[in-house]
């Protein structure tokens, strides 16, 4: 997790994103109600935890708008796709060439194998709460005991052999985290445009961070407003309230929601007492994701706080 996340409640509370074990009682319940058997390696972790305050997009947090609910779903609550999630099915087994049976090959290692065709995905259970395109589904296989876990997201999906495989895969998954010594490497590489560096840098606490963000912010080089979306996103983490004139000028300036957007959240982040009114003027947009994000935000927790 990034230094910058908070986890949410639960989490904090438990210190885990590990749920209560269920019975085998609850489980024989669960599949009397959906009338199947579930898959031994998942029906294994139900024992364990059932459900996580976590799925393969990380742990569920708590930003300025309330937590985001992601996590694997409780068994009580776990149901079938295309009921509890049918715009997703609808979309995917309705794709012109991506429902060719001749495609539909089942994974043959533990790591994900791109899926070829979608129809499968009609008798699959939904076991997390859907985040934008993101979602896990359990999908039978004819023959075989255990399911395929599809790790779906905006381009596709992933299917592991197994949710044994999918949770192998995520454990086993190469760190993101940056190295502090080297700093100097990531601060070179945002000098040189690599802008993505400048999460890593942000993520260390190295203070050349802010300084290059805004320097980026305000520079010349780059083009298109959707460039400065990076280092505007940074100086969101950072809440400094000295980025606040750099930013109040950047807003000044942009025309392109997605970086409004990113630059209102920077300010709020950093305590701007501008930011209220600027926010206020957002709801009010023309452009409707502007409006909503902007409500949404003046409406949040940390506005009632």
């Amino acid at each position: 997790m990034s230094r910058f996340d908070r986890v949410v409640p639960e989490i904090e509370e438990r210190g885990t994103v590990l749920r209560d074990p269920v019975t085998e009682d609850q489980l024989l319940k669960t599949e009397e109600r959906l009338g199947v058997s579930l898959p031994p390696s998942y029906r294994a972790f139900l024992l364990i935890s059932n459900g996580a305050y976590a799925s393969p997009v990380g742990a569920e947090t708590v930003v300025a708008s309330g937590p985001t609910r992601h996590g694997l779903l409780p068994v009580e609550e776990v149901a079938p796709a295309a009921k509890a999630d049918a715009s997703t099915v609808a979309l995917w087994t309705g794709l012109d060439g991506l429902n060719d049976p001749e495609q539909d090959e089942p994974p043959t290692t533990d790591e994900p194998m791109d899926v070829g065709c979608y129809e499968p995905l009609r008798r699959g259970l939904l076991v997390s709460r859907p985040l934008e395109a993101w979602r896990s589904v359990l999908v039978p296989r004819d023959g075989l005991v255990e399911w395929e876990l599809w790790d779906m997201e905006r381009d596709g999906a992933g299917a592991y052999r197994s949710f044994a495989d999918f949770l192998g895969f995520q454990v086993r998954r190469s760190s993101w985290m940056p190295e502090p010594g080297r700093a100097d490497e990531y601060a070179e590489a945002v000098r040189r445009g690599e802008l993505q560096k400048l999460d890593a840098l942000a993520e260390i606490g190295d203070p050349r961070a802010r300084e290059l963000a805004e320097r980026w912010l305000e520079s010349d080089q780059l083009v298109l407003e959707l460039d400065r979306m990076w280092p505007a996103r940074v100086l969101r983490k950072l809440a400094d309230p000295a980025s606040i004139p750099a930013l109040l000028r950047a807003y000044e300036r942009a025309t392109v929601d997605d970086y409004r957007i990113a630059l209102l959240a920077a300010l709020e982040a950093a305590g701007a007492a501008e930011a209220r009114e600027l926010l206020r003027a957002a709801a009010k947009d023309a452009d409707p994701d502007v409006s909503s994000w902007a409500s949404r935000i003046l409406s949040g927790p940390a506005s009632k706080a």
